[in-house]
């Protein structure tokens, strides 16, 4: 019996890493790069509302309204929408220190706005999100978190590539700003490896890039046709990913970048890729209605992070078998195989990221393996627990 349950984990396992890695080859060899527009941009000037859904984030916040300062377009066809929750007036009073406000309106560097708290009964970025949509009266919507920028051009650039009438939304490439701490510089190449290699292959080949959860501008009509935002999924960008997908729009990763914080501590690293991942699993039967243009970002985000599950089952039912004194004959061969697709998918991991320094990058790579194996684990645990409970990410760097 033992035998059984670890040669069919084993195989389990290996079908999984080897989908995963033909992924990462593939983007490997496609040599994508996110969409660029570098000509100066003349385009049709539409309303955009700009979300910032914020809650404790008064270290911060500055970020993102700071940077709207610079932004080249037409201030009077933006709106800014700042989310809040209640029982936090830390975030009302360091925006209050950027922007100038009379109770809930704001204005913002010439950006008129107003500052809303969260009064859906449910609490998280989702829900807030879904909130701010009811005061949306825009033919674009951005959504930025507090901790990121906007980039000068990212509202020109968004509209020039959304004249595509098959285009839903476009998702800036997102880049960390790390010091030189390991748990930082990881985080780093992770985001690296995902926006700049993995990110483009699936825009360019299958029209499906995943939102990222900030630094994105979606057409408000086809927001709305999806039926807007899920309240209560714990990875709201990848929902609605593949729920713009299943209607046959595309979403593109581009350039400029969006500049986000990273996090500073593990615990926190781990809540939040494990939010991710639990969203990543739960999404799986949206996943599949999309596809086939959501097959690789299905096979990374909801398939891959089930391998944590059936090579922990594997290895325990094989020590379990010796302890037992028993042999299994057929282990060997699946155990060799894993240890090849395993390096392959390290190797590929490494070439994504560049080539140079490779003890830095296993270093990096081991970090964020570990990471994201903790990560599953809770993801699973709070799967079966609480499905759609939201934790905030803390411990995020404000400022250098």
């Amino acid at each position: 019996m033992l035998e059984v349950l670890a040669v069919t984990s084993g195989l389990l396992t290996l079908v999984i890493l080897t989908a995963n890695n033909l992924v990462l080859a593939a983007a490997a060899l496609s040599r994508v790069r996110p969409y660029e527009v570098c000509e100066d941009l003349e385009v049709d000037r539409g309303r955009i509302a700009v979300i910032v859904p914020a809650y404790r984030e008064g270290d911060t916040i500055h970020h993102v309204l700071t940077s709207l300062r610079d932004v080249d377009y037409d201030k009077r066809l933006l709106k800014l929408i700042v989310v809040g929750e209640e029982g936090d007036p830390e975030t009302y009073a360091a925006v209050s220190r950027v922007c100038r406000v009379d109770g809930e309106l704001l204005n913002c560097y010439g950006v008129a706005g107003r500052y809303l708290v969260n009064k859906s009964g449910m609490r998280g970025k989702a829900a807030a999100l879904s909130y701010a949509l009811k005061y949306v009266d825009a033919e674009y919507v951005a959504v930025y978190d507090a901790e990121d920028t906007a980039h000068s051009r990212h509202f020109k650039v968004a509209l020039r590539i959304l004249r595509d009438e098959t285009v839903a939304a476009v998702q800036f490439v997102r880049r960390v700003a790390a010091r030189s701490r390991t748990i930082e510089k990881a985080q780093e190449e992770d985001f690296n490896l995902y926006y700049m290699r993995v990110q483009p292959f699936m825009s360019k080949y299958f029209g499906l890039a995943e939102l990222g959860g900030s630094a994105f501008l979606v057409k408000a009509k086809c927001l709305w046709a999806v039926g807007g935002v899920n309240p209560r999924a714990p990875a709201e960008d990848l929902d609605l990913t593949y729920r713009l997908a299943s209607k046959g729009w595309r979403v593109v990763i581009a350039l400029p970048p969006s500049e986000t914080r990273s996090i500073t501590t593990l615990g926190s690293l781990v809540r939040q890729r494990s939010r991710w991942i639990r969203g990543g699993i739960l999404s799986i039967p949206l996943g599949i209605r999309a596809l086939p243009r959501s097959l690789p970002l299905l096979v990374i985000t909801g398939i891959t992070p089930l391998s944590t599950v059936t090579s922990t089952t594997m290895l325990v039912a094989v020590l379990v078998d010796l302890a037992l004194g028993s042999c299994m004959h057929y282990l060997t061969y699946i155990l060799i195989a894993l240890v090849v697709v395993s390096s392959t998918s390290i190797l590929a991991t490494i070439f994504l990221s560049g080539n140079s320094d490779v003890i830095r990058k296993l270093k990096y790579v081991a970090v964020m393996s570990a990471v994201y194996y903790l990560a599953t684990w809770k993801a699973l645990v709070d799967a079966l627990r609480a499905p759609y409970s939201w934790e905030r990410s803390e411990s995020k760097l404000s400022s250098f």
